[in-house]
């Protein structure tokens, strides 16, 4: 198995963590590895040290191949390039997402590209403070 995973702080950095050890996690960054890392410490939106400790751990593991893609026009991260880099390379999306539209390169973008690849979506609500089970969307 293989996960792709942007490194993104919270559900991206945990499902990373919690991975089989037999699977190869292929982190996709927005940025190279030293200036993500920067970029979780000075930007999480949560714990910003253990954000960057679960990344350092996460690069340190077996079974680890980091792609580091092109900077966007602003020469800051292209969320949209690493949003489609996922589609493009994924046979399921699983998305934690709260179902409301969001920035450009975030999950509703994620989403509709993925469900417009004909790609599969489960998605976990993001919603309060205890996550259901993953549902299939089927359409937005």
């Amino acid at each position: 198995m293989r996960l792709l995973n942007g490194m993104a702080e919270g559900t991206d950095l945990c499902a990373a963590l919690e991975r089989p050890p037999n699977w190869i996690l292929e982190a996709v960054l927005p940025l190279p590895v030293k200036e993500w890392r920067t970029h979780l410490r000075q930007k999480a939106a949560g714990d910003r040290e253990a954000s960057v400790a679960a990344f350092d751990t996460v690069l340190a593991a077996e079974n680890v191949i980091v792609t580091v893609l092109a900077r966007g026009k602003d020469g800051g991260p292209d969320y949209s390039g690493l949003g489609a880099a996922l589609v493009a390379n994924a046979d399921l999306l699983v998305a934690a997402w709260n179902g409301e539209a969001g920035k450009p390169g975030g999950t509703a973008e994620v989403v509709s590209a993925a469900l417009g690849k004909g790609c599969p979506v489960l998605r976990i609500p993001a919603e309060g403070t205890v996550i259901g089970a993953p549902e299939r969307i089927l359409v937005i």
